[in-house]
């Protein structure tokens, strides 16, 4: 449960760090840094949805919704004797169609903003997490698409062995 909780701590975090940026949809609307936990979820094909137009160019596809997004995962939680450490991932897709291609500032924007605040002050709820991480972008070209993301080590408070403990 502790891992949950703290996903969803992070999201409820990163999207007030991030609430002032100007991020655009694939529409061009101005639209709010949305996260969530584990994956991205599952949406409907929209009931005109044509195999032969889908694949052609220029087309966008149902995830395209979703964007700007980010992706809180946790892939691994070791434990010890003192308490538990989250490996967790952070992973952020924008959308810029400007022909400057400044999506690689915004998204740099974005990273920068997220480790300046867990660099700054590590203290999350009941969580807190080491001060090194590595923030990267994606190597290949996929304007007009952005990607990069954030590793970080959190650590988690052992409250099951304090439940267990206390009955």
């Amino acid at each position: 449960m502790t891992s949950n909780w703290l996903e969803e701590c992070l999201i409820q975090e990163i999207e007030e760090v991030c609430s002032g940026l100007y991020l655009k949809g694939v529409n061009g609307e101005r639209k709010a840094l949305k996260g969530y936990m584990e994956a991205l979820p599952q949406l409907s094909l929209p009931e005109k949805w044509d195999e032969e137009e889908s694949n052609s160019l220029g087309d966008t596809e149902p995830e395209d919704a979703l964007i700007p997004y980010f992706i809180v995962r946790t892939p691994e939680l070791s434990y010890m004797e003192d308490g538990a450490q989250a490996k967790v991932y952070l992973v952020f897709c924008i959308y810029d169609s400007d022909e400057k291609m400044k999506g690689y500032q915004a998204l740099w924007n974005i990273l920068n903003r997220i480790t300046g605040r867990f660099r700054s002050d590590t203290a999350l709820d009941a969580f807190f997490c080491s001060r090194e991480m590595k923030a990267v972008i994606q190597d290949e070209d996929t304007y007009p698409y952005y990607f990069g993301g954030i590793e970080m080590i959190w650590h988690l408070p052992d409250w099951e062995c304090e439940e267990m403990n206390n009955e």
